[in-house]
Parts: C-alpha cells; structure tokens; sequence
C-alpha cells in the first residue's frame, strides 16, 4: 500500500556536468529551487557513492537520471541486485517459464540463451537529444552472424517496444518473444501496469545479451548473474560493443556541438547511419521541429510553475 508523503526532505542533485544530467538547464534549476522553499539546491559528486566517502545522503530528496558510470556503484552492486531481485512469488513464476521454454530445448539439450533488445519507439524522433539513436536490425544481424556459430544450441530471444516491427528481421534464428513462450506476469501482479516486466526478467536470464542504448535493458545487464554471461550495446558510431555493465556508462551519449550548423550535421549524420533516407527525411520535416517547439513549451511550463 502507498502511503501518503507525510514530510518532504531537502532537495539535492546529482552533479550537473554530466551528459545525463544535462537536462538539469538554468529553467529546470529555478524549478527546483522553487519547489525547495526557495533554499539552495546543494550538488552531489560521485564521491558521495564512496563507501569511505563523508557525504551522507540521509534524509534529502535527490534529483537525477541515476546514470553515473557505474564504478561508482560497483562497490554497492550486491545491496543493489539484492534490492531490486523479484519478490520469491514473481521470480519462481517467470523462473520456471524460462527454464523450461529457453534454457532447455526440446530434447532436453541444455541451451545458451541470446537476448536481443531493440528499442525503437520514442527513440525515432527524439534524434536532437545526445542519446536517441536506434540501433538498426542490421548491426543485430552482422553481430549475430559472427557470434552464433560459437555458441552452443543457442537460442534467440527477442524484446522490444515495436516487437511486430522487428522480429521479422531475424527469422533465420527462429526467434521467440515473451508472448510466445508464454511469459506474462501471474494474475496477481496483472494490475500494476508492469507489462513490459516478462521482458526484461527474461533479458536478466540471458547467456549473451545484445542490447540498445536503453536503460531498460542496461539495468537487465546489471541484474543478470548469470556465469560468463557478455553483453554488447548498440553504439552509433561503433555498431556492437562489447561492454561490462559494472564498468560502463549506462546511456552512451554523443558530444554535442555548440555550433548549430554542425549539431545538425551530426544529427543527420547519425539518423542516416540508423534510420536511413527515410528516417531523415521525416526528422528533417517532422520530427526536429517538433522537438523543437516541444523544448520551448517545457521551458515556458517550468517558468510558469516558479511563479
């Protein structure tokens, strides 16, 4: 049961030059502030995540994406997965489906499960942004094509907002989804609106794991302990890259440039390279301005609510 807030701590943040926190503009500092009493919004370092650290985040309210590198959270990656393991109801629910629709075949050969994540959605038109970039089915595919051969009875598994729009792609693998294994959430969990939750607990099971640049399937790599499990991101300049989750930037983020002229070029560069003529096209006439207008709205809505 949700409790009502019954005392509202001190605002803080995380610190404000880094790339995820880029969000934190003048416009959205006065917000906070205003929403604080006023009082001076004190900034958080990453050395407050040091357990020899003297920073004490007790009692304040902290304001962040919680995307730091995460060799600041290195040190807390037991409490972490800990914390954020299934309850027991949920994990032996969704455990069972994966044992027995994944991780064995159909004579009983053991499998090494490949999890592919690709998010498409938002992604498509949020192109302006330093992160929003979707990874193409076709850097899936040339990974896949050299990685497979090594692996043994592998079997692919495949999660993403635009599931229909994708899994075509990779019928050579005869790929399997949440839905057709039979993975959803018990009767009493249906309610709470956590849908999309088969997908990533399945992603948290996976041998290798190939994902976007998504927190969604991020935090699956950082929850898997599976042994020698590797994981590899979409990287708009790199294609697949093999990463460590407990050593890594969870959103890859591109410099952005403060002549406009070249930020456009850079933007158009990277929607070619994963959207192709299309992609550009519709960006160009639809999408970038609206991302635009939609910036100019946020800032006069933030400036609004200081009032």
């Amino acid at each position: 049961e949700n409790r009502t807030v019954q005392r509202r701590f001190p605002a803080v943040i995380e610190d404000r030059t880094k790339k995820a926190n880029s969000t934190f503009t003048d416009d959205f500092m006065e917000y906070i502030r205003s929403s604080n009493g006023g009082a001076a919004v004190p900034e958080i370092l990453t050395d407050a995540l040091d357990p020899q650290s003297d920073t004490e985040l007790k009692n304040v309210d902290v304001w962040g994406w919680f995307q730091w590198h995460t060799q600041h959270y290195r040190p807390h990656k037991e409490l972490l997965q800990e914390t954020f393991a299934p309850v027991p109801e949920l994990d032996a629910h969704l455990g069972t489906v994966f044992e027995q629709k994944l991780r064995t075949g159909p004579n009983g050969e053991k499998q090494t499960v490949v999890g592919l994540h690709l998010r498409l959605g938002d992604y498509k038109n949020i192109a302006a942004s330093s992160f929003g970039y979707c990874a193409p089915t076709s850097w899936y595919l040339e990974w896949l094509e050299k990685i497979w051969p090594t692996l043994e009875n592998p079997v692919l598994f495949v999660a993403s907002d635009e599931i229909d729009t994708v899994l075509r792609d990779f019928s050579a693998y005869n790929p399997v989804t949440s839905d057709m294994i039979g993975a959803t959430m018990p009767e009493s969990f249906k309610g709470l609106g956590a849908g999309m939750f088969p997908d990533w607990y399945m992603l948290t099971q996976c041998d290798v794991l190939a994902i976007s640049n998504s927190s969604f399937s991020f935090s699956a790599c950082m929850l898997n302990r599976r042994p020698n499990a590797r994981f590899f991101r979409g990287h708009f300049l790199h294609r697949m890259v093999e990463i460590n989750p407990w050593d890594a930037d969870p959103i890859v983020h591109r410099e952005m440039s403060n002549n406009a002229i070249t930020e456009m070029g850079n933007t158009l560069r990277v929607l070619y390279n994963t959207q192709g003529t299309a992609g550009v096209v519709k960006n160009v006439f639809y999408e970038l301005p609206y991302y635009g207008v939609r910036s100019i709205v946020m800032k006069a809505v933030l400036k609004a609510r200081t009032l």
